[in-house]
């Protein structure tokens, strides 16, 4: 872990201008945090390629950058791109220190948190999907939904119990669910949705839509005890320990801090529509 983001520093300091992430979710983001030393742009005219391959691809799905390998090459060829929005996210690891990681499709935290930190300590063989789903199951069986402490952009705190967290740039994630299908990826904001306590009846009730697709509404507001707000800022924390999520990875725990980063990183894909 690590590796892609070292080597895109690297091929950016030597005056490389293209830099293209072969991999899912986890190595995009770890090419992302490349590009950046701290809070600075290493080349700020650099550019950004995908071409998917992986256990999870969620972020593609958003970007309009197909999974077929010869047809994202083409992308790549034609493409001239658009300024990409990012996240940037002040965590505490497990540790107790604070660190700081970008972000381009989603972070989450609370349930979300919990079924990565199992994913990643189990076999993938199953590939996304399913792997998701089982081990989204088996932990909904014993998780605990967590007291979440929150402040949105300067509003005042709040307090609620919370089964997940999400801070959306991208619309996909855990394998192919659309749980926010109104973001956009350059419009200078999140979408943030925190959903509130849900039993396993209500999860196998309404998971097929999610899969299958919910057009351009959030109707997760109907289905659950759910609230949706667009987004710059999201300060979170919690007297528990609540796992978080940065683009399929699980490299802390809140307390956090999750900030919006307007056209951060030119990609090569189709301009959103």
């Amino acid at each position: 872990p690590g590796d892609a983001t070292h080597l895109t520093r690297q091929a950016l300091h030597q005056g490389s201008s293209v830099i293209v992430a072969v991999g899912g979710d986890g190595t995009i983001n770890e090419v992302v945090n490349g590009f950046f030393e701290g809070a600075s742009r290493i080349s700020p005219s650099a550019r950004l390629g995908i071409l998917p391959t992986g256990t999870g691809s969620d972020f593609i799905k958003t970007a309009g950058i197909p999974s077929d390998l010869e047809a994202a090459i083409e992308i790549l060829h034609a493409s001239e791109g658009f300024d990409c929005d990012l996240g940037r996210v002040t965590y505490t690891t497990m540790g107790g220190e604070e660190a700081c990681r970008y972000f381009i499709n989603i972070a989450d935290f609370g349930i979300g948190g919990a079924v990565i930190e199992r994913i990643n300590r189990k076999s993938k063989a199953l590939g996304g999907f399913l792997s998701y789903l089982w081990n989204s199951i088996v932990t909904l069986t014993h998780f605990a939904p967590p007291r979440i402490r929150f402040r949105i952009d300067d509003h005042a705190w709040k307090e609620l119990p919370l089964m997940i967290g999400v801070v959306a740039n991208g619309r996909f994630f855990s394998g192919g669910l659309q749980v926010a299908p109104m973001a956009t990826l350059n419009d200078g904001r999140f979408d943030l949705i925190l959903i509130e306590p849900f039993g396993m009846l209500e999860f196998f009730k309404y998971l097929p839509r999610f899969y299958l697709g919910i057009g351009k509404r959030n109707p997760y507001e109907k289905m659950f005890k759910a609230h949706h707000f667009p987004i710059e800022r999201l300060e979170a924390r919690s007297r528990a320990t609540v796992l978080i999520d940065i683009d399929g990875e699980q490299p802390g725990r809140l307390p956090a801090r999750f900030e919006i980063v307007p056209a951060a990183i030119r990609l090569l894909a189709p301009l959103p529509g």
